[in-house]
């Protein structure tokens, strides 16, 4: 294991080394058992999967401090981690269901968890604070284009269609850790697909935008991100804790002070802090700080979202186009904090090919972040 110890008193630990194809798995959230002993990363062990967005993994618990590792299971990427410590992840079962497994990441028990008619996640999934409520993006059609939300009681195994919009290609659904039944969602406007499901365009010229959906009765609350109100959503965005509020990146725009925002329902976006170039970006399980990374600069920032004071913790290497078409999502930095804001673990090609890392947060340096929060 390489070992860096930078002037600010961060040490940084490379925890793999291997040649397999490996991430963070990210998608905004901690994954990690709530004591912040243990985090968990994904290698792959084969391209089969159900869909474009999913492969074969592994899951992989790792402790932090010594190091060691053991794997949890195997299935089909990007699972979903709860504020419990549960990760959750879709496994081959009938040839058109996928069983839902939850592991306890603590003690690596593992069950099936019931489902009618199994779970079908185009997308990743996410999971309520309480682990009763399941939402995951479906694809309905591809002619006419129209993409779901899929909303599932894993107490009762019901899972019913919430939401149902041409544009909610890549939904990144994410439920409220204070509203088990409010899913944030993203809207990628103008997306096109052919008839077979290739895909034409991402993101048309409307831009990026989120909304959430009540699983209740469905009703719709646009959030005021994304053109005509700020630039395009970039797609990378948390509910912070159980605020009700999201922390969101946007593109860059010369005449606005700073990309990384909050915004609620009913009330436009603000800026965190002047500062630009902010790429994925996580809030901590408290609420009160932000990790992100800028790409071009390949930096991680750690920062308190209620003053924007920041620093940076540690370098996270290149992330050119070059890097990024060979290796996909595995050379994104995707960054997040442990719960108990210790950490930091992300991605890193430094070593030449994607590699796990976790940085050291400086108590010092943590204290006067959170100091000036008060």
């Amino acid at each position: 294991m390489n070992i860096e110890r930078l002037d600010n008193g961060s040490i940084v630990h490379q925890v793999t080394d291997d040649e397999q194809l490996k991430d963070n798995i990210y998608c905004e959230r901690s994954y990690c058992t709530p004591d912040a002993r243990w985090f968990v990363f994904q290698r792959q062990v084969s391209t089969m999967g159900p869909t474009q967005w999913h492969f074969t993994a592994e899951y992989i618990a790792c402790e932090f401090g010594t190091w060691q590792t053991r794997v949890l299971g195997v299935g089909h990427s990007y699972p979903e981690i709860s504020l419990r410590g549960g990760l959750y992840f879709a496994r081959p079962g009938t040839d058109v269901a996928r069983e839902l497994v939850r592991v306890d990441m603590a003690t690596g028990e593992s069950r099936v968890v019931p489902v009618n008619g199994g779970v079908r996640p185009y997308t990743g999934m996410t999971i309520s604070a309480d682990e009763r409520y399941l939402a995951y993006g479906v694809a309905l059609s591809f002619d006419p284009q129209m993409f779901g939300v899929e909303f599932v009681d894993l107490d009762t195994g019901e899972r019913r269609i919430i939401c149902e919009d041409p544009f909610i290609s890549n939904p990144h659904t994410q439920i409220d850790p204070g509203d088990t039944h409010r899913v944030l969602v993203q809207q990628n406007r103008g997306c096109r697909f052919k008839p077979d499901g290739t895909v034409v365009t991402w993101l048309g010229e409307e831009g990026c935008t989120l909304f959430t959906v009540d699983a209740h009765n469905g009703a719709v609350a646009p959030l005021q991100v994304g053109p005509p109100h700020t630039p395009s959503c970039t797609g990378h965005q948390q509910w912070i804790a159980d605020t009700h509020e999201v922390l969101l990146t946007a593109s860059s725009d010369p005449h606005r002070p700073g990309n990384l925002l909050t915004v609620c329902a009913g009330a436009p976006a603000h800026p965190v802090c002047e500062d630009d170039g902010f790429a994925h970006v996580h809030a901590s399980v408290c609420g009160r700080l932000f990790c992100a990374d800028r790409i071009r600069a390949g930096q991680i920032v750690v920062g308190a979202i209620a003053t924007g004071r920041r620093a940076v913790i540690c370098p996270c290497g290149p992330q050119t186009r070059e890097i990024m078409a060979q290796y996909g999502q595995s050379a994104h930095a995707h960054a997040y904090l442990s719960p108990d804001a210790r950490w930091v673990v992300f991605n890193s090609c430094r070593p030449g090919r994607p590699q796990i890392h976790a940085a050291s947060i400086p108590h010092g340096l943590r204290s006067h972040l959170l100091d000036e929060a008060h």
